[in-house]
């Protein structure tokens, strides 16, 4: 019979398509132990790729992870004064289930909220609660560098609380929590007006109307915040408690990274002397301190001096020696590794940037130049994310302007500032494209 067209394209269509290769098996003989009997056991040759080791730590790895930003204290060196008032202010407001507010203030650096974080940590808070007296406080913390708008703080405190509705709603209703304390970080970005209501809310006067009381703490760089707003505050009969750090002095900084040092041979310390101090030596402190002091006050800075000091020290070494020491026995920072270090200009520090930080200095500029609009950083990252096709999270731009602040490129504040020469900042970027960016 004749095949129409129609069946040949059937019988193309039958085609048995690739098969899928199998992975080729080899057979391991392994021995059981039971009457000497041996199984065949299939294996796949085929290996998953090993997992990358990690780097080994070394003394100074260890020693540099103590000065790095994030690394938590139970005890701040220097701040007892303060901590006796934060933690004097806690066991009130918690502990007798009382409202109240407390702001403190001062300049960058100066352990404000490391102090506070520290002092909540004696308190064994945890997961946003702690309790005293029986009394079950749930604790919300926010930086206000972080909100778009003014007004979004309300909702986003009623949303870290794990609450809805409004925070008014949730002051005159019983919760499994007595009291609700909010811990709003760089409070200067807020609008003057929520800042009035917001102490309002937690004015003593309104411990009866409220079934859970508000404890309110605002952190703030802008020390005439108390001159600004705080008198609008007084006018409602309402008086936050204030307390200001004042910048480390000399004595304080050199306490601090000493203290940090002596914690690494804490387990040791019987076999060495009373004065002697592991991996950075005292005279290289003395300058490191006396460098920063002079300046800002700002500990940060002394901590960045020390890492970057360990690690010109690293360099020099051969990274076999580098595992053969220990604590007692490394080579320490001498007093001209850190000097070359303290050494450098402000040109020398726009070298080192990396090329995003350069970038948005470049914007910064740009910003002052043609905007218009107040100079926050909320506004700044708006221009930014507008200007720039390359998107970025609002959390790493604030850890970027973070970091300029701290090696003193930038100001941060209520207003962003540049604390670096144009002219000096446009020939550091000379050799680059984005030079071309710049207005």
């Amino acid at each position: 019979m004749m095949r129409t067209a129609f069946e040949d394209m059937n019988n193309k269509r039958r085609l048995t398509p690739p098969s899928t290769p199998t992975k080729r098996r080899k057979f391991v003989d392994i021995d059981l132990g039971e009457r000497g009997k041996k199984f065949d056991i299939r294996q796949d040759t085929i290996t998953p790729p090993t997992t990358p080791t990690k780097p080994k730590s070394n003394v100074y790895t260890k020693a540099k992870a103590l000065f790095q930003r994030g690394s938590s204290s139970d005890v701040l060196v220097g701040r007892e004064d303060e901590r006796d008032e934060i933690n004097e202010f806690i066991q009130h407001t918690v502990g007798f289930n009382y409202s109240d507010s407390l702001y403190i203030s001062g300049p960058p650096g100066c352990g404000k909220t490391a102090q506070l974080d520290a002092s909540l940590k004696e308190y064994d808070c945890k997961r946003g609660q702690m309790t005293i007296k029986d009394n079950k406080c749930k604790v919300v913390k926010i930086n206000c560098m972080s909100l778009v708008n003014s007004n979004e703080i309300f909702n986003v405190i009623v949303t870290s609380a794990g609450q809805k509705g409004s925070l008014i709603d949730i002051l005159k209703t019983e919760n499994t929590f007595k009291s609700l304390m909010i811990i709003l970080d760089e409070i200067d970005c807020l609008e003057d007006g929520i800042l009035l209501e917001l102490f309002s809310l937690s004015n003593k006067k309104n411990h009866l109307d409220h079934k859970t009381k508000l404890i309110m703490v605002g952190i703030s760089n802008a020390i005439d915040l108390t001159t600004k707003v705080l008198p609008l505050v007084s006018r409602t009969n309402v008086q936050p408690k204030l307390l200001n750090f004042k910048p480390y002095n000399f004595d304080k900084i050199q306490k601090i990274i000493i203290f940090k040092l002596k914690s690494l041979i804490e387990s040791n310390k019987e076999n060495t002397s009373e004065n002697f101090i592991p991996i950075v030596n005292a005279s290289a402190i003395l300058l490191c301190c006396k460098k920063v002091s002079s300046v800002t006050g700002d500990l940060r800075r002394s901590f960045d001096l020390i890492i970057r000091s360990i690690e010109m020290l690293e360099k020099q070494m051969s990274s076999e020696d580098l595992g053969h020491y220990d604590f007692l026995t490394a080579p320490r920072v001498q007093i001209n590794h850190m000097a070359s270090v303290c050494n450098l200009n402000n040109g020398s520090i726009l070298s080192k940037l990396n090329h995003l930080q350069k970038k948005v200095i470049v914007h910064l500029f740009n910003f002052q130049k043609s905007s218009t609009k107040v100079g926050s950083v909320n506004n700044f990252f708006d221009y930014y994310t507008q200007n720039n096709h390359i998107k970025m999270k609002k959390s790493d731009f604030l850890e970027i302007l973070g970091t300029l602040d701290s090696m003193g490129v930038v100001n941060l504040g209520k207003d962003i500032s540049i604390k670096t020469d144009y002219m000096e900042f446009k020939n550091s970027i000379k050799n680059e494209n984005i030079v071309r960016e710049l207005i």
